[in-house]
């Protein structure tokens, strides 16, 4: 089923176990080599404890990456769902660029008088075809006001179709955007563990990591209000939904 904020949801969780699961393994190797202290000299604990947490924060990151990129696979999957007409492309008639031809011409003599019922009439065999209807709609805005002072649409029976596209679209350009840097982002320091008065901190959360974790929810919540309106998108099956988010 389509569930976009679950599987986001899934990847932000095992993100901050996998953080949490750090921090404790950070702490037990300064404490473990700190009961060492009437073995070993200690410039060599502290060696061993800088190769071993490095090593831990290093390990740690490359699961982060991981994290990253299922999150831009989840992202893409959703996409194509929820937008199939942009990525599943159908076979055009042979007299279609004729059609568009013809409809840009009406357009023309319409000019400034044209309303949205004849902008339908004129433009309803392309109402499907959403870069052909982006090109209409700056041809038609290039002579009349395509939006009311109040912010609506002011020809909504004929570019209803497209403004909605349009609205999902640029919330998947925000969540991509986002998707960029979650879960890899800089992180800061945090908790300090001291030894022998060396410090061996615990990298946390950027504020940017912790603001776009809610933000990426929030776009989410726009996208499945959207898919609740598509037919049968409650059917597909994603094959990506049995698998773990460490696998």
């Amino acid at each position: 089923m389509f569930e976009l904020i679950k599987k986001i949801q899934a990847i932000i969780d095992a993100y901050h176990a996998n953080s949490e699961q750090m921090k404790k393994e950070i702490k037990r190797i300064v404490e473990e080599w700190g009961k060492q202290v009437n073995t070993y000299a200690m410039d060599y604990i502290q060696e061993q404890i800088r190769n071993e947490v490095a090593a831990v924060k290093s390990s740690n990151a490359k699961i982060n990456k991981v994290y990253n990129q299922k999150l831009k696979v989840i992202l893409d999957k959703a996409k194509k769902q929820v937008l199939p007409e942009l990525f599943n492309k159908a076979s055009k008639p042979s007299d279609y660029a004729t059609k568009v031809n013809n409809a840009l011409q009406f357009l023309m003599i319409e000019a400034e008088q044209i309303t949205d019922d004849k902008a339908y009439m004129i433009l309803k065999d392309f109402i499907d075809d959403y870069n052909q209807m982006k090109l209409f709609k700056n041809v038609i805005g290039k002579r009349v006001d395509l939006i009311d002072p109040n912010g609506n649409s002011t020809y909504p029976k004929t570019f209803g179709k497209l403004n909605k596209v349009e609205m999902v679209m640029n919330t998947f350009d925000e969540m991509e955007s986002i998707a960029n840097m979650l879960f890899i982002y800089p992180r800061e320091d945090g908790q300090t563990f001291i030894m022998n008065g060396q410090s061996y901190s615990v990298p946390i959360d950027s504020y940017e990591q912790m603001a776009d974790e809610d933000n990426i929810i929030g776009f989410a919540q726009i996208i499945e209000e959207y898919a609740k309106t598509i037919p049968g998108i409650g059917q597909v099956t994603d094959q990506t939904e049995h698998e773990t988010v460490e696998g």
